[in-house]
């Protein structure tokens, strides 16, 4: 049905286009990835792998990840991609919690 409306339309279908483009452009992801297996986990695993709390252990895992999932075209062992998404959310999680930290005590000098 959604895709109805942006065919009818062509300014939607130019908008939500332009959206999908400045997201995959953002998280380093080729356009021609978008069909692939796992690609939340991949977009998952890019967006904490540069961050400087990953330790180098976990980053070049990181690393061989997402050089095995662009070629494999994202259809990679359910075991690995367990191992590497809980790797990904642990970091994500020390990301949010790093943030909310600061602002707990930005609001106590202020």
């Amino acid at each position: 049905m959604k895709t109805d409306l942006l065919e009818q339309n062509p300014r939607l279908l130019h908008t939500h286009e332009q959206r999908v483009r400045n997201f995959l452009q953002t998280k380093n992801i080729p356009a021609k990835c978008i069909q692939y297996d796992n690609l939340s986990v991949y977009v998952q695993v890019k967006s904490v792998m540069y961050d400087h709390i990953v330790q180098p252990k976990h980053h070049r895992q990181f690393l061989k990840f997402c050089r095995l999932w662009l070629k494999n075209q994202g259809i990679l062992p359910q075991a690995y991609m367990a191992k590497i998404q809980a790797q990904a959310q642990y970091y994500s999680n020390k990301q949010y919690n790093a943030v909310m930290r600061e602002r707990r005590l930005q609001k106590k000098t202020v």
